[in-house]
């Protein structure tokens, strides 16, 4: 009888790196007679850290959590994130096991025990986009009018993108100078956005720690990092800056970051909600908290004022005037 099973895997948040993951909960089956409980749970241990690696890239962080339903200390124990190829066998009993010889009286059984792993994935960016080597994802940037291709030959993608991104949300005079980095506008200013921001490149590129220094040296912007090929379901990293004034949408594949200008064009669809991450083409298609019902288009739901605004075509009743005039424009 194997001493662990799997219960689930779920999509989680994790806020340190600031990117979406996947979190597997295990638990321990009984214990066969004849077993002592302790080299039960290093068996599990064992068998668990296997599970946990299968199928994991060189980009890829795993993290620990343990929780005993009888341990009278009911703080869980933690192994912190590490890269999955450092994670070996005995990794999770080297850490925890004098937390749970300290509550060797309370625990009963170790069927008792919960074992989270949280598994994220961190972008490394760094290059030019090379005809013929990214060839699909650049023949498709290169056609959406919502995405703007970086093209460089140095490490500075990210950076780059970081200022093309900046100088499209706030309408830039220099905007399309940028973007060309004609007379190095690009270049420098991606210099100069490392330097405030302190942020040094490493030779393999950007990744999710220099994304989050530059997160928190970008306080009025909000940057978020799409996975290419996934239509917007995919989130690599997200600022979560809810006092940010501006959006910066960045598209990652293989080593390289783009701009996005538009999200319902770079994601070939008519709608795309941000809070869900969800691209949709009709109206009544996605329903969510952060979209209008009456309308279903303004975000945040539109506010009642005076009664409301009846439809003269449909007899709809719409929250006030600017809930109205989305409705008459796009859907009576």
């Amino acid at each position: 009888m194997d001493s662990v099973r799997v219960l689930g895997t779920n999509k989680t948040y994790n806020a340190r790196f600031r990117v979406y993951g996947l979190k597997t909960t295990f638990k321990f089956n009984p214990v066969p007679d004849g077993v002592s409980e302790f080299d039960w749970l290093k068996q599990g241990f064992s068998s668990l850290v296997e599970i946990a690696k299968s199928g994991t890239t060189k980009n890829d962080y795993l993290g620990f959590t343990l929780q005993s339903l009888n341990s009278k200390y009911k703080d869980p124990g933690f192994v912190a994130y590490r890269p999955a190829n450092q994670v070996h066998d005995n990794v999770l009993w080297e850490i925890l096991e004098s937390t749970i010889q300290r509550n060797e009286d309370s625990v009963k059984s170790s069927d008792t025990f919960r074992v989270e792993c949280t598994r994220v994935n961190l972008p490394v960016g760094k290059g030019r986009v090379r005809p013929g080597f990214y060839n699909n994802f650049n023949e498709e940037c290169k056609a959406r009018r919502g995405i703007v291709v970086i093209r460089n030959n140095d490490n500075l993608c990210l950076p780059r993108a970081l200022v093309v991104g900046k100088a499209n949300v706030k309408k830039d005079p220099q905007y399309q100078a940028i973007r060309k980095d004609k007379a190095k506008r690009q270049t420098l200013r991606a210099q100069k956005l490392m330097g405030k921001a302190r942020v040094q490149i490493p030779r393999e590129g950007a990744g999710v720690p220099e994304l989050n220094k530059f997160q928190d040296h970008l306080k009025k912007y909000n940057i978020t990092v799409y996975n290419y090929n996934s239509k917007g379901r995919d989130v690599y990293f997200s600022g979560n800056n809810e006092s940010a004034l501006y959006k910066i949408n960045l598209l990652y594949h293989k080593g390289h970051y783009n701009v996005i200008t538009s999200l319902t064009a770079a994601f070939a669809c008519a709608f795309y909600c941000e809070a869900c991450h969800a691209p949709y083409h009709h109206k009544g298609e996605h329903r969510c908290s952060n979209i209008c019902p009456a309308c279903q288009t303004v975000s945040p739901p539109c506010k009642e004022e005076h009664g409301g605004v009846v439809c003269p075509n449909c007899n709809m009743t719409l929250k006030n005037q600017i809930c109205f005039a989305a409705h008459q424009g796009e859907r009576c």
